[in-house]
């Protein structure tokens, strides 16, 4: 009986979570890479930046959840200073069933994530 539920609730995780840059707003200035997120469990994820179609950086990192509604991330791996990328402290939003992201760098985006497929 024991074995069969944890099986049952390893097959039904709701890991990894896909998530793909969201450009709702025509209007909006939105970064040209291709962004995404990958939730792989509950304290680590990936974000990855495709500058170009044969160029992707992939910077792992890892998080705390507050109150279900906050991702805060508290270790990354590095990655090129002019790619648009995470830094330890940053906050990633859980609203709507979408991460929001705050980019301050070079260039300012406020970046929402929508789950994918």
């Amino acid at each position: 009986m024991f074995l069969l539920i944890t099986i049952l609730s390893c097959s039904t995780t709701e890991f990894p979570k896909n998530y793909a840059l969201y450009k709702r707003d025509k209007n909006l200035n939105y970064p040209d890479e291709d962004l995404k997120i990958v939730l792989v469990n509950d304290t680590t994820g990936v974000f990855t930046n495709s500058k170009e179609s044969f160029e992707t950086l992939s910077q792992r990192f890892y998080f705390e959840k507050v109150n279900n509604e906050y991702l805060v991330v508290d270790n990354v791996s590095p990655i090129d200073d002019s790619s648009i990328s995470l830094n330890k402290g940053d906050t990633i939003v859980v609203y709507k069933k979408r991460l929001h992201f705050f980019y301050h760098g070079n260039q300012k985006y406020l970046l929402s994530f929508k789950r994918s497929k």
